[in-house]
This record gives C-alpha cells, sequence and structure tokens, in this order.
C-alpha cells in the first residue's frame, strides 16, 4: 500500500475536506504574496537599492551600486565587488548572504 501526501494529491470538489483545504491554501498563498510584497517595496525604499517583484519562493534579489569606495576596495582585496560586499557583511554583522554573480 502507498500513501500520497495530500500535497501530492489534494482533495477534489466534492471530498469532505475540499472547502477546508481550499481555504487554508488561499490563506498561505496569501500570506506568502504578502510578505514578497513586504520584502520587495521594503528594499525598493531604500536609497539606491532596486528589487523585482518577489515571485514563486522566498528569495529576493536586491540591486544596488557600490560607492567607488568599496568598488576600489573590493579591487584591492582581489575579490569581485559583490563577493567582497558579502563578506563584509558576514564580518561585520554576522548575516550570512550569498554572492550572485
Amino acid at each position: 500500500m502507498t500513501l500520497t501526501p495530500p500535497q501530492a494529491r489534494p482533495p477534489q470538489k466534492g471530498e469532505p475536506s475540499y472547502e477546508l483545504f481550499m481555504k487554508e491554501k488561499t490563506q498561505v498563498l496569501a500570506s506568502l504574496k504578502q510578505r514578497a510584497e513586504l520584502i520587495a517595496g521594503s528594499f525598493n525604499q531604500m536609497k539606491g537599492f532596486k528589487c523585482n517583484v518577489v515571485q514563486g519562493a522566498m528569495y529576493a534579489f536586491p540591486r544596488f551600486d557600490l560607492s567607488p569606495k568599496a568598488l576600489e576596495a573590493a579591487k584591492k582585496d582581489g575579490k569581485s565587488p559583490d563577493v567582497f560586499y558579502v563578506f563584509q557583511l558576514l564580518e561585520e554583522t554576522g548575516q550570512c548572504h550569498l554572492s550572485t554573480s
């Protein structure tokens, strides 16, 4: 006997749990959308930042320009600017970020 999780085979219309499943699914998706909009909106309010609308997952890819001083420091350190930046964030704040280059 094989058991299939509800996510792989959600309740179908007419089944007893269908209405509750749809209500919960709608609430979860609305909550995720609201948080995604909050993240992108927060980045877009910051000077020099641009972030596309977050879709499909809770990953945001903000874009911003580093100062000439930061670019020079990265070059001096032998790192690409984005790698230099994420290492600085880690060292100074303990936050781990990923470079997308």
